[in-house]
Order: C-alpha cells, then structure tokens, then sequence
C-alpha cells in the first residue's frame, strides 16, 4: 500500500458507493440556510442565552454566516454524497459547530449521525429545530448515547469521521475506528503569543484580553502563553491588568448574557481549574478567584517566568499566562520539547517578533501558513480556510490506522479525500 495520504485513500476508495449531486443545489441549500440564521437570531441568541454570553453568541451568528454565505457562492467542494458519516461535536460554539461540524458534512451524507456533548445536547436539539433542520438537513440526526457507544454503532464503519476534542479522546476514537473512515481531526493545539520587544503593548493587551477571554476562554484559540521579553513584561501585564478591571463579569447565568465572562459550562472541569491555579498560586498577579457553586472563574493573570518550564495547558477557562524570558536561547527552548511539537498549531508574532524566527528552530512545525502576523487567531478563523497545525495531535486525516497531521477545511477535505476519489473510479 502507498506510504501517502492520497495514495491509500485512493486504494481504499476505489468501487465504494457514491452519487454525484448538482453544484447549484448545494448552493441553494446554503443560502436557504444563511436565510435561517438571520431570520431566527432572536430565537438563537434565547437558545444559547445561560450557556454563551451574548457577544459570543453575536461572534457565533456571524461566523456562520459567513461559512454558509462563502459556501453559497462557492459550492464547487459539494459534488457528491456517500452513504454514512459520524461526527462529534464539542461543548463550545455550538452554533457555529451546529453549522461547520453539523450541517456541512451533513452536505456529503445521506445519514450523518452527529453526537453533541453531553452537557450540550438540550441546547443543540434546540437549535437544531430553530433552524428548521428537519427540512433543511433532514439526513441528520443528533444522537444522545455514549462516546464509547456512538463510536462503535455510527463512527465505526461510517464512510467519514469528523471529530474534535482533546488528544486522549483522539487516540480513542482512532482505536475505535476499522481502518476504511477517513477521520477529520481538530485536537488540542498549542497557540503562544510572541511579543516583539517594539511591540504595542496596547494593541497586544487588546488581543490578549480578547483571545484569553472568549467565552469565557472556553476556546481553543486561547493561546497558552505569552512570551514577552523580561523587559516589557511589568509594563504590559499593567495594562493588562488595567483592561481586566473594566470586563463585566456575572455568576448568574441569564444576567451573564450581557457580560463578557459569565460561569464555566462543565463543573468537573471548574475543579481542575481550581487545582491548577493552587499549584501556581506563587506565579498569581491579578484574579484567581474560582467559585465552584456558581462555576464562576475570574479573570486571572499568571506570570511564570520562562526559566521555571514552558507553560502548554489549555485551560479553557479565562486565563492569561505571561512567560517573561531573558534571551533567544532561552526562548527556543520552549519549542523544542516533544510535548510542543506534538501540539503546535499557530505561533503569533506581535511587533518584529518574526526577526527572531531563524533562531528559534521551528519552520517544521511552523510553515508559513500557522504563522499570524500581527493579526491573531481568532481574525484568523473562518469556516472557509483551513484551521489547524502540524503538529500529530493539533488537527489531521487520519485512515488506514496512519495520522497525517496538516490543517483541516472539513469541505475539502471531504472533497478531496471521500468524494472525489470514488466519482473518479466512476467516470473510467
């Protein structure tokens, strides 16, 4: 069998089922969906109120509006359907993955059985039927069981896997797997923020703030440290700390739809959260309040010197992690363990961080493609560009038991690596 990624999809491919389907019904069906979204915002932002904060849910409706406005205008990656897809959904964005991780592979499926998280799964229904899904997506069904149960009666088997979440859970989907799914995944990624030293540190704290903050931090843009030059650390974490004292924070759920920080969505992970901070209780400069009866975490910002270890957690909570160091050997050093590379996804340069690039080793793990200058991840992200690293664990195709780590576009990828292969066996 071929050693590339495009050489066994082909060989697995080959003979199986599948049916070509018009480019201009593709469109039409994303139009009448982006026409959903806009009329029904109201009852979007009602399901998601006590879940999302409400600029968050405003971030949501736009993204997918604009996923399902670019689809609309370009159908060309919906040509063709196959039997059965699986897909699991994550406990954030669940409008935006509804649309992304739901309806779009939905597109190339005649069943697509999609498992929301469980604390997830009321809001996703009911989102679902906002948007009229059993007419415009009526091959979907949301499934309410187990993971190790959905896996083995829908994921197993299934011509296409779309998965997200952490990198254990990843290893278990892969093990459940037979071998003949291609497996789309977006796994846990690291995204520092590299601060040149004639940065403007205004401009930085803005993105920061914005980035650690997103709902809550509950997002897997949130970068897990900020490296910053020793000298401009007290300066920017002032301004930082400035920023923190005018977010709106609320611990009643319904009053949080207003606020920028309203309560985590998992109460198991509030502990660990709790834990965590414990442990660095010494690094702590501003916040670090956790409140595990109304699931509240405040804002908080940690400096732990570069010295002491890289810092790789996604905390998924609104957390800020400013890593100060003295040189460029000491920053490298960061990038060069095993635990980095298996993860790393987007580096950020702020300011002439990029000047430092060639010493740092990384243009393996970091093609042009992962690097955002001046810009942030969260610009960044959209539903019509790729998303992801190249990292082993940051996002991959998977099949035939092999992982090849690239970015993901769930469209393309379908595209490229279900679809086309089988109508080109079609035509000969």
């Amino acid at each position: 069998m071929s050693d590339t990624l495009g050489g066994i999809v082909k060989l697995l491919q080959t003979g199986r089922s599948v049916r070509g389907v018009d480019l201009k019904e593709g469109a039409a069906w994303a139009s009448a969906l982006a026409a959903k979204v806009r009329e029904r915002q109201d009852d979007i932002g009602e399901t998601l109120w006590g879940y999302s904060t409400q600029p968050y849910i405003e971030d949501e409706v736009s993204r997918s509006l604009f996923l399902l406005d670019a689809l609309s205008k370009d159908p060309s990656h919906l040509v063709g359907v196959v039997p059965r897809g699986a897909g699991f959904m994550p406990r954030n964005q669940l409008l935006y993955s509804l649309i992304y991780m739901g309806a779009v592979p939905y597109r190339f499926a005649d069943r697509y059985a999609v498992r929301p998280s469980a604390p997830a799964f009321e809001r996703v229904h009911r989102l679902a039927a906002v948007l009229d899904f059993h007419d415009l997506c009526p091959g979907l069904e949301l499934v309410a069981t187990s993971y190790r149960a959905f896996l083995n009666s829908e994921a197993a088997g299934a011509d296409f896997v779309v998965f997200t979440g952490s990198s254990r859970a990843g290893a278990q989907v892969r093990g459940g797997l037979q071998g003949t799914e291609v497996l789309l995944a977006s796994g846990s990624g690291h995204n520092p923020i590299l601060i040149g030293d004639d940065a403007d540190l205004q401009d930085a704290a803005r993105r920061i703030v914005r980035l650690c903050l997103y709902n809550q931090g509950q997002d897997c843009s949130a970068p897990s440290s900020i490296l910053v030059p020793s000298g401009l650390v007290h300066s920017l974490c002032e301004i930082i700390e400035d920023r923190l004292r005018d977010v709106a924070v609320s611990d009643h759920l319904l009053d949080a739809r207003y606020r920028l920080v309203g309560p985590n969505t998992d109460a198991r992970h509030v502990l660990s959260v709790r834990k965590w901070l414990a442990e660095r209780r010494d690094h702590l400069v501003f916040g670090g309040d956790v409140d595990i009866t109304t699931c509240l975490i405040q804002p908080t910002v940690l400096v732990v010197p570069l010295a002491f270890g890289p810092e790789y957690r996604e905390w998924f909570a609104p957390i800020i992690v400013l890593q100060p160091f003295d040189d460029v050997s000491e920053l490298a050093r960061y990038f060069a363990t095993d635990a980095y590379r298996r993860n790393a996804m987007y580096l950020t340069l702020i300011g002439n961080a990029n000047n430092v690039l060639p010493n740092l080793g990384i243009s393996s793990m970091h093609p042009p493609q992962t690097i955002l200058l001046d810009t942030d991840l969260h610009e960044h992200e959209r539903g019509d560009r790729e998303y992801g690293g190249f990292g082993e664990d940051a996002s991959y195709i998977g099949v035939a038991g092999r992982r090849f780590p690239q970015p993901v576009l769930a469209q393309r990828e379908l595209d490229r690596y279900v679809v086309a292969p089988r109508l080109a066996t079609m035509k000969r």
